[in-house]
């Protein structure tokens, strides 16, 4: 439900030029508006903000999923033993 959500406000179909400042700030929370800044810049539409910031925060996400998978999968437990 969060990923149709996300979906459905990431600035896909729009531009962003004419939005109130505080609309787009809540858009930049999205990661998925992040990714189509990426993507937007190499089409030939304005970006949102600067194209480092979305690879930089669509990196911290990855860290972030990435040690929380991490742990989980620590914290599995197998009921079966293998020989």
């Amino acid at each position: 439900m969060l990923s149709w959500f996300f979906l459905l406000f990431a600035p896909v179909y729009y531009s962003t030029d004419n939005l109130h400042p505080i609309y787009t700030s809540v858009l930049l929370i999205n990661p998925i508006t992040h990714c189509l800044n990426l993507v937007r810049s190499t089409l030939g539409f304005n970006s949102i903000i600067s194209i480092f910031w979305s690879f930089i925060y669509l990196m911290i996400l990855i860290v972030i999923l990435g040690i929380y998978s991490l742990k989980t999968f620590k914290s599995v437990y197998i009921l079966e033993k293998f020989y």
